[in-house]
């Protein structure tokens, strides 16, 4: 893990060996002037790999045992920093050797999710399930940015120019705009597409009644229905028909009893 032993004073020297006074400045760790002498060192480092010709990845450096967070978080802001500078990707893996509260733990969940120890003895060197946990995550960053790799960022429009006019036949990229309200905005001229219309009339399903229906039509629920039309009467005997007039049969006189006997019988 580079970087990790790192963290002490920086002696620099000048040109020739010696500084101006004729000794050497000594940087405080953490100082202003240790991170810019220690990230020329981290450039040169970077420079000497990438002149290789292969993808170059900087891991960040995990958390660790009885060593400060935020000393380990400096380093690892540097290193960061100085790997955007110079074009490379930079891996964070913080985040996977830490509990919920965000501090170091010596155990967590493996690559399949169950708790199992992830660190040595020492608090910084790793086990094999945590080894197999920290490759993980570094197969996972590297796939992501060499087959999916960022969208390369659109130039930027000069300040002043004007965008190129539009040619007289080209198709638009979008119609009218036609409005959903039923309240469309006057357009001047005899347009048809998009033009004013008035709005449809809703009298007759709100405010108003509905217009009655036609008499005998299949929506007339009106009641008592209309007097049907007389059924046509057929012919026969004792019935007369003469153009619309419908004549009923009179009903026959019960001929009177006896009459049937001879007028001779019974007279006395």
């Amino acid at each position: 893990m580079i970087g990790i032993n790192d963290r002490h004073s920086m002696q620099v020297c000048g040109p020739s060996g010696k500084t101006n006074e004729g000794k050497a400045a000594t940087y405080a760790f953490r100082s202003k002037e240790w991170a810019e002498a220690y990230g020329k060192e981290i450039h040169e480092a970077i420079s000497l790999i990438k002149s290789k010709g292969a993808p170059v990845f900087w891991v960040g450096l995990p958390p660790a045992k009885n060593i400060r967070a935020a000393d380990v978080g400096f380093l690892n802001d540097l290193f960061r920093s100085y790997a955007e500078k110079d074009g490379i990707g930079y891996i964070d893996v913080w985040d996977a050797f830490v509990d919920e509260d965000g501090d170091f733990t010596m155990r967590g969940p493996d690559v399949n999710g169950q708790s199992r120890l992830l660190r040595a003895a020492d608090g910084l060197n790793f086990t094999k399930a945590g080894a197999r946990k920290l490759a993980l995550n570094l197969e996972r960053e590297i796939s992501r940015a060499v087959l999916h790799p960022a969208p390369a960022e659109p130039p930027v429009a000069v300040r002043g120019t004007n965008p190129p006019p539009v040619k007289p036949n080209e198709r638009p990229l979008a119609g009218p705009v036609m409005p959903l309200t039923g309240q469309p905005s006057p357009v001047k001229g005899d347009a048809l597409l998009g033009a004013a219309r008035p709005a449809p009339s809703d009298a007759r399903l709100v405010g108003s009644e509905p217009p009655a229906p036609a008499r005998g039509r299949a929506d007339d629920f009106s009641w008592p229905r209309p007097q049907e039309a007389p059924a046509a009467v057929q012919e026969g005997p004792g019935y007369a028909q003469g153009g619309s007039d419908v004549v009923t049969p009179r009903p026959s006189k019960p001929k009177p009893r006896g009459s049937n006997r001879k007028s001779g019988e019974n007279v006395r």
